[in-house]
């Protein structure tokens, strides 16, 4: 009975991989949208196909709306590049290649107006568990 259900983890396995290592390299963006309100999240998918957030500083803060999104790479133009933080992983770091590398190579992927820096970073779940993750404006 094993072995009739082995092609079938095989497959269930190889499809965990794949999703799991897109959500590595799928950049992860955020945007503050203003204060937050009822609006936030529908703003926030109205804007950027996103999830709105409250983040408050404390219970009696009015809070601002971050929008959660995903770079596609066609920055608006039209807004403005302050705010708007993303983050994508561009691979393992490794005795080869350590912060600085790391920080020139996420400089050299997203220069100029996207300022990109990155840093070596511990991430649980990953079988290679230092990654390279850079920051930048989308």
């Amino acid at each position: 009975k094993i072995i009739k259900f082995f092609p079938l983890f095989y497959i269930f396995a190889i499809l965990l991989i794949i999703t799991t290592s897109g959500k590595v390299n799928g950049a992860q963006c955020e945007k503050e949208i203003g204060i937050c309100d009822e609006n936030c999240s529908s703003k926030c998918e109205a804007s950027k196909n996103g999830k709105g957030i409250c983040e408050k500083s404390s219970s009696n803060d009015i809070g601002t709306c971050k929008c959660l999104y995903e770079c596609d790479g066609n920055g608006d133009e039209s807004l403005s590049q302050i705010n708007r933080k993303c983050n994508v992983g561009i691979g393992p770091c490794s005795e080869h290649c350590n912060d600085g590398c790391c920080d020139r190579n996420c400089a050299i992927k997203y220069p100029e107006k996207q300022q990109g820096y990155g840093v070596c970073l511990n991430i649980v779940g990953i079988p290679s568990s230092r990654q390279c993750v850079c920051y930048y404006n989308c």
